[in-house]
């Protein structure tokens, strides 16, 4: 290898990711500008009361969710609990430490998700949903849309996420 080549290389992979990510914030940038937020009030509130009224079903369910996963993974420990599985016999001990790994995962998944709900229901309450948590800005009514829990806008979300490695 020659130190040469190999500085190049770094320049040029810098230079690439930097255009990449130029690009990527005009895109948003330019979507950004061509939808309108034109909601009235009277369409944001009702929007508003149906969006609480989906949150809390979803909340409830995952509620019940982890419930499930708390009754499985106390039969995983315990597996005489299970009805009609006596003396019954789950496996050997990797396919137990991988079931029950799963069952935490998928606890996880669902505490980050009611979480996420909370959170959502209390800008809601506060009067700050839809507003970015970084720039302070409207959130785009199409983002909120495919995504009700977003904290931020899709600009100050992108380089959100190109900072993180």
């Amino acid at each position: 290898y020659n130190i040469n080549s190999v500085h190049w290389f770094w320049w040029f992979q810098l230079l690439f990711y930097l255009v990449v990510f130029i690009l990527s914030l005009a895109f948003a940038k330019s979507q950004l500008s061509k939808t309108e937020n034109n909601m009235n009030i009277k369409n944001y509130l009702g929007n508003k009361f149906n969006l609480i009224k989906i949150l809390q079903e979803k909340r409830n369910q995952l509620k019940k969710d982890q419930a499930l996963l708390k009754k499985e993974n106390k039969t995983l420990i315990n597996p005489q609990t299970t009805p009609g599985n006596q003396n019954a016999e789950l496996g050997d001990e990797v396919t137990v430490k991988a079931l029950h790994d799963e069952i935490n995962r998928s606890q996880q998944i669902v505490n980050e998700q009611r979480q996420e709900i909370d959170e959502t229901l209390n800008r809601l309450k506060e009067g700050s949903y839809g507003i970015c948590q970084k720039c302070g800005k409207k959130i785009d009514a199409q983002r909120l849309q495919a995504y009700p829990y977003a904290k931020f806008c899709i600009i100050c979300q992108t380089e959100i996420d190109e900072k993180t490695p």
